[in-house]
């Protein structure tokens, strides 16, 4: 596995009001990292600022090369869902470009492929329900499933298993950790979950930091 290390990362709110300083991060390709705490200690601003989504004001070398490492294939999972009037078939083929030119003009051979995402993620929906009538559950699913359609390098994944029940919980945490081995990719989970802190899978194998005070410290089984 690869690991990479951010070092010294500043992050401010507005200017002068500082919620990370001089913070410390490690990840691991193939791993899940857990970045837990508190709503309001700027978990979701870290992963927008590790992506490239808000500018890095401090000028982070570490950043910055990480970026340059692994080029476009981010994949940022928003709390919110985007395009609630899609239909689901309509969302998985224009939120990803790349699955658009593979699948061409061929759209019955990509209905094909939605329905088997559905069932593989137990979505109660089909390919032509509108995404505003799914339940909070299914949509997140729904996200999770349209990981599948792409090889990303990096997944930023902000507080996605709040809306999830037991079952559903399990299921992306086994799709997500089947996922980022067989791509070799970096995940970084942001949570305040307790549910998924105490996951089995999670438990034994994710590396865990937590916001507090400004810094990011280790916590937990991080003797791995």
């Amino acid at each position: 596995m690869a690991t990479f290390r951010f070092k010294d990362i500043r992050l401010e709110y507005v200017p002068g009001n500082e919620i990370l300083t001089n913070a410390s991060l490690q990840v691991e390709n193939g791993n899940i990292t857990l970045l837990e705490g508190d709503n309001g200690v700027g978990k979701t601003s870290l992963l927008k600022l590790l992506g490239g989504l808000i500018p890095d004001k401090s000028g982070n070398g570490s950043i910055e090369n990480f970026q340059k490492n692994n080029p476009r294939k981010f994949y940022y999972f928003p709390e919110d869902m985007l395009f609630p009037d899609f239909t689901v078939l309509e969302y998985l083929w224009l939120t990803d470009t790349e699955t658009t030119i593979r699948f061409g003009s061929q759209y019955y051979q990509f209905q094909r492929v939605v329905e088997s995402l559905l069932t593989e993620f137990r979505i109660e929906a089909s390919p032509f329900t509108i995404i505003r009538e799914l339940s909070t559950g299914n949509r997140t699913l729904l996200k999770f499933a349209s990981l599948m359609l792409d090889a990303y390098h990096v997944l930023l994944l902000d507080e996605p298993t709040s809306h999830l029940d037991e079952e559903k919980l399990t299921v992306i945490v086994s799709k997500t950790t089947e996922y980022i081995k067989r791509n070799a990719s970096y995940c970084i989970i942001s949570t305040h979950d307790s549910r998924l802190m105490s996951h089995n899978s999670i438990a034994k194998n994710a590396k865990r930091y937590r916001i507090d005070n400004k810094v990011i410290k280790k916590v937990g089984n991080e003797s791995h």
